[in-house]
């Protein structure tokens, strides 16, 4: 059994674009970060090609309120889908809605964990867009207050300008007062250089992180080639788990790279996934994670526009 240690979080906002150190508090090894962020035009070329989203298919119905400039309709777990999974990041968050569909993105207030969430509209079944662009801003605790009760196949309908939000399920209504779109900033996404990554079933992810859940604030990722352990430790208790590479649906690792996690983040991610097949974890020794993965749900209306989901996460450093 491992011995106790301390540990410490490394924050996003520490990842500049150019090449510097992250130095921790006293005896914490130094880390080396490269980033580069959307903000420097001159990079752009260098990031990774993504997959655009595709050209409207989705129903275009004019909403009945001709002033609203966006309508959209989607199944009611879906819908508590998106927001749980934003919720797990922050709890104030801007929704853009351009004509290929949505996009959102946020950062905590600690700037440890961020969020990009891609929509495209082929993924709703009512998708109504008046102009190139729409925002919502919601405070996400107040709208799972006040938001119609539904089972999950039930279709919610949503419009709204970027002052109020109509949300219809059934026979109920509920007017939801925005959010002043000015009040929350869009992060702009770094990109993560990493070098080894797995594949894992979202819902073995689920079970390896609540077992661990209250032995330590901090969980270690050790993948080889060989296959992956997840160790939590603390002062006399410890929770392992082992994987073989045949046990994983995917392993990319040429050397052994180790790095830790703050445990509350990845359960908080993990538990908001209630439609997610699998996850991809992508990393490299002491350096911030990247979690992708699609809600499975949303790719039912076309399997060729598939969501995509981004999670960033900083490690937490061993004192």
């Amino acid at each position: 059994m491992e011995s106790e240690e301390n540990w410490e979080t490394v924050s996003l906002t520490d990842l500049k674009p150019e090449k510097r150190e992250l130095v921790g508090k006293k005896n914490t090894p130094v880390m080396e970060v490269q980033v580069e962020t959307h903000a420097k035009e001159e990079e752009k070329k260098s990031e990774p090609v993504r997959e655009p989203l595709r050209a409207p298919k989705a129903e275009e119905k004019k909403p009945e309120n001709g002033d609203a400039p966006l309508r959209i309709a989607l199944r009611y777990g879906e819908f508590k889908e998106i927001i749980g999974l934003l919720n797990a990041v922050k709890n104030e968050v801007k929704l853009n809605f351009g004509p290929e569909g949505m996009e959102a993105k946020a950062i905590d207030p600690a700037h440890v964990g961020m969020i990009e969430i891609r929509i495209p509209r082929e993924a709703f079944s009512e998708y109504y867009l008046q102009g190139n662009l729409a925002t919502w801003t919601l405070d996400i605790d107040r709208l799972k207050k006040i938001i119609p009760q539904g089972s999950k196949d039930d279709i919610i309908e949503l419009e709204g300008g970027e002052s109020r939000l109509v949300m219809t399920v059934g026979p109920s209504k509920t007017y939801y007062e925005l959010l002043d779109s000015q009040s929350v900033t869009v992060p702009h996404l770094p990109v993560i250089m990493t070098d080894s990554s797995f594949v894992m079933n979202a819902s073995t992810f689920r079970n390896v992180l609540k077992a661990a859940e209250h032995v330590s604030d901090a969980i270690r990722f050790t993948l080889n080639k060989d296959g992956l352990k997840m160790l939590a430790f603390s002062d006399g208790e410890e929770s392992e788990s082992r994987f073989t590479k045949d046990m994983l649906k995917e392993i990319v690792c040429n050397e052994q790279t180790r790095a830790a996690y703050p445990l509350d983040y990845l359960l908080k991610l993990a538990m908001a996934m209630k439609t997610v097949d699998e996850i991809k974890f992508q990393f490299r020794s002491d350096y911030p994670a990247v979690i992708d993965f699609s809600v499975e749900s949303l790719n039912r209306m076309s399997r060729d526009h598939r969501t995509e989901v981004k999670y960033l996460l900083a490690p937490r450093m061993e004192q």
